[in-house]
């Protein structure tokens, strides 16, 4: 990832591939019904679950946003109207061919996706197709970033008093018997997330090398996920899993800051080989991946099972997911070169350094104490 500062975080590129390969594996399993969603596919080996459950990647690109702009705005003053700028550059090009790729999508195949009214209501409501719906989080994200670093900066208990205001507020919707899932796709169900991303980055010192530690949060979490996997998932038609939205976001938040700040300080590139070129390349080209593969992992996935080999087993459908979405890097590739690309070299500087605070008289030297009180 290279921020419009210029630095470039290879290890952080290396978790957005992460994550677009479990959401990509997530629509590429369970299209068509190739794989049964009611935990008869969980696979025996639990991380294994983090691609059978691949919804939870968008949990780990939101911690990643909260964690990257505490990054790059540590010590420094936002310039806000700058970083929106950047931040449009950054999503409204690609997510604008989307959109109409996926107007022309429906009137050719009349499946009544009625995009205008969707795009009409996408600013405020997760409506959008083709994941637009994240984008429609991001942006809600951004609106509340200048009050987030306010009170970052003025304690990061505030954070985790917001984070908790988060979970307390997801608890009355549950009361008043809300629609639990749906906020999942909402800043309600998000924010919390983004939150821990931040905090993150703060308390990344007390995680850098201890791999012992990090090794025993994921194979506690995993074994959470595990278990999701073996009820058939948040999203299982066979179970009533509305009370766990109330804690789920904030579990994978947790998890995956933590990872993110282990993995970001515990490791350096300085000369990366291939494979770690190949996973940063996956991630450089991850949004283009996560607003394109819609278009095809079902279709495609169904056909392979049809025409080409029987997957219909776990391990073979996610070693096939894993393959094409290999296949897909030329076409995020030529998304990325022709689409964003061109837009990125647009964007501005949006920090500068925080102004000094002012030397009061009391921590003043002593030549000037005596000088002021002359």
């Amino acid at each position: 990832m290279k921020s419009s500062s210029g630095q470039y975080y290879i290890g952080l590129d290396h978790l957005r591939a992460l994550a677009v390969l479990m959401v990509f594996s997530w629509h590429f399993i369970y299209s068509h019904g190739i794989l049964p969603l009611d935990g008869s596919a969980a696979p025996r080996f639990a991380p294994l679950s983090l691609l059978t459950q691949g919804y939870t990647g968008v949990s780990l690109f939101m911690v990643l946003s909260g964690y990257i702009f505490a990054r790059l705005t540590d010590g420094q003053q936002l310039m806000y109207g700058r970083f929106l700028i950047n931040r449009a550059l950054r999503l409204l090009p690609l997510l604008s061919v989307v959109m109409a790729l996926a107007y022309v999508k429906s009137i050719i195949t009349h499946d009544g996706l009625d995009v205008p009214h969707r795009l009409l209501w996408g600013w405020l409501a997760p409506v959008l197709p083709q994941g637009g719906w994240s984008v429609t989080v991001e942006a809600h994200f951004y609106v509340m970033l200048p009050v987030i670093l306010w009170i970052a900066a003025k304690s990061r208990a505030g954070l985790l008093a917001v984070v908790l205001a988060t979970i307390a507020l997801r608890c009355v919707v549950y009361a008043l018997d809300g629609p639990m899932e749906y906020l999942s796709y909402t800043m309600v169900g998000r924010l919390d997330q983004f939150l821990l991303g931040c905090l993150a980055y703060q308390w990344r010192h007390l995680i850098q090398g201890r791999h012992a530690w990090w090794s025993l949060a994921a194979i506690v979490f995993c074994a959470f996920i595990s278990y999701v996997d073996h009820q058939g998932s948040m999203f299982s038609k066979n179970r009533d899993m509305s009370p766990w939205w109330i804690f789920f976001s904030t579990v994978e938040g947790a998890f995956y800051g933590l990872s993110v700040a282990w993995y970001d300080t515990s490791f350096k590139h300085p000369t990366p080989g291939r494979a770690s070129k190949l996973v940063a390349m996956v991630g450089r080209y991850s949004y283009s991946i996560y607003m394109l593969h819609a278009f095809v992992v079902f279709k495609l996935a169904d056909v392979i099972n049809r025409k080409l080999i029987d997957i219909e087993n776990t391990y073979l459908a996610l070693t096939a997911s894993a393959i094409c979405l290999l296949l897909f890097l030329p076409v995020a590739a030529l998304s990325y070169r022709l689409i964003e690309a061109p837009f990125l070299k647009l964007r501005v500087i949006y920090t500068k350094p925080k102004p000094a605070a002012p030397t009061s008289p009391v921590n003043a030297p002593k030549e000037l104490q005596v000088r002021q009180a002359a």
